[in-house]
């Protein structure tokens, strides 16, 4: 059943004991406070709760709850605290000094209740479209597009962990399955003991001793493997030594990787896609390609031209002809990097700057790292912070036009009144 706040001024509540303001009117906690209850609405979730039962928890309190949550990056543990403590949660949720109505597991299960009735935008669109009707987005306005890496909440396993366990679990199932590795394996010196688990103890701050556990670890890897070269392995010792060979193989791949200077990339090749021919920097052309399934997928140089170019370091391997593989879109991409380079797109990238700010926002608010598993709760989360900084960004715009301000209060009273 729908549970609903009890808006009943107290003698209990804290601005009622002040003569100013307890926050600034413009931070999120004021903002909360003064039009809370007519941003989010109790009626806004009616069809989320049975018409009868017991009476539940406040979705809107709890709404603004995890608003306030992500705003100031915590725990569901730390919000209960923070609304039985701190003043600034209890003027923003507009909380009397003795309770705070809620506890930590019905954020949790306010949560579910969202995913599971596809609810989770529900705030977020909500001041979206409270700035389309006052007139702060406007329908075709320009729209900035960006994207930026953000953590799982999974945890990640460094190098030294993978080729570790990598090598634990060939000596293992080998030395378990297989006579002959077994025999030969108790032959092999390592430079470390593979028996005991856990994180080496050495002093994880020195950049020479994490150097030198590494190199331990690589020479070992190569020693296990080459001592099974020559044993015939079960397929589970062959997939624990494909492992092992792809994760030492990475390691050292991305070592070598960070030293390459100076190579052209692909587009450093004109392409001609009507005579379907490609012209290196040094000149020369080819129309020798690669197909599949009838699409264009490279352009291939002769090691022969390659070999006795004079710019071959910078675009080669010796031996090797240079290889310029072909995206399906890539005349388009090739298109859009010469529009990136004209100065009409140079003004209009000027204004990139916006979305980059608001990236730092979300990051501000733990959008840095995912707090839950699972996609579905990852856009929860996604959405939620976004309409925190989205909120914060309306009354900040409406705040400097007397005429979108009193526009947005009749909009909000307009909603309060339905």
């Amino acid at each position: 059943m729908l549970g609903k706040q009890n808006q009943q001024t107290s003698f209990l509540d804290i601005e009622s004991w002040l003569s100013s303001p307890l926050v600034n009117p413009d931070s999120i906690y004021g903002l909360m406070s003064s039009w809370g209850n007519r941003l989010i609405q109790e009626n806004d979730f009616a069809e989320l709760y049975s018409e009868t039962g017991r009476p539940s928890v406040s979705p809107a309190l709890l709404s603004k709850v995890l608003l306030l949550m992500y705003h100031d990056n915590v725990s569901d543990r730390e919000a209960e605290e923070r609304a039985k403590y701190d003043l600034r949660w209890k003027v923003a949720l507009r909380l009397p000094m003795h309770e705070s109505e809620f506890d930590h597991t019905a954020l949790c299960r306010f949560r579910a209740r969202l995913l599971v009735n596809k609810k989770e935008k529900l705030i977020f669109q909500r001041f979206v479209n409270l700035a389309k009707e006052a007139g702060i987005i406007e329908d075709n306005g320009l729209q900035i597009v960006d994207s930026t890496h953000v953590l799982g909440a999974g945890a990640v396993k460094d190098t030294f962990n993978l080729i570790k366990e990598a090598i634990q679990k060939l000596l293992a199932v080998s030395r378990k399955n297989n006579g002959r590795a077994k025999e030969i394996l108790t032959k092999t010196i390592l430079s470390l003991d593979y028996t005991q688990k856990g994180k080496e103890k050495i002093n994880w701050d020195s950049p020479e001793a994490r150097e030198e556990l590494l190199s331990k670890l690589v020479k070992d890897s190569q020693t296990v493997l080459d001592a099974l070269k020559e044993v015939e392995l079960s397929p589970q010792e062959q997939t624990a030594k494909e492992l092992l060979t792809v994760v030492t193989a990475q390691d050292i791949e991305e070592k070598e990787g960070g030293k390459k200077k100076n190579i052209f990339s692909k587009y450093d090749f004109t392409i001609d896609f009507e005579k379907q021919s490609c012209q290196c920097p040094a000149g020369q052309i080819t129309s020798q390609t690669r197909m599949k399934d009838g699409q264009l997928i490279a352009f291939c140089f002769s090691a022969k031209i390659c070999n006795h170019c004079e710019l071959r370091d910078h675009c080669t391997k010796h031996g090797r002809g240079r290889t310029i593989s072909i995206h399906e879109e890539e005349q388009r991409r090739r298109e859009i990097i010469a529009e990136n380079s004209t100065a009409e797109f140079h003004l209009t990238y000027r204004k990139r700057a916006k979305i980059e700010r608001k990236n730092a926002h979300l990051k501000q608010h733990g959008l840095r790292k995912f707090r839950y598993m699972g996609r579905a709760k990852t856009l929860l989360q996604l959405a939620f912070t976004s309409a925190v900084v989205n909120i914060k960004r309306i009354f900040k715009l409406a705040k400097g036009e007397v005429c979108l301000l009193s526009k947005l209060q009749g909009v909000l009273e307009a909603c309060q009144g339905k």
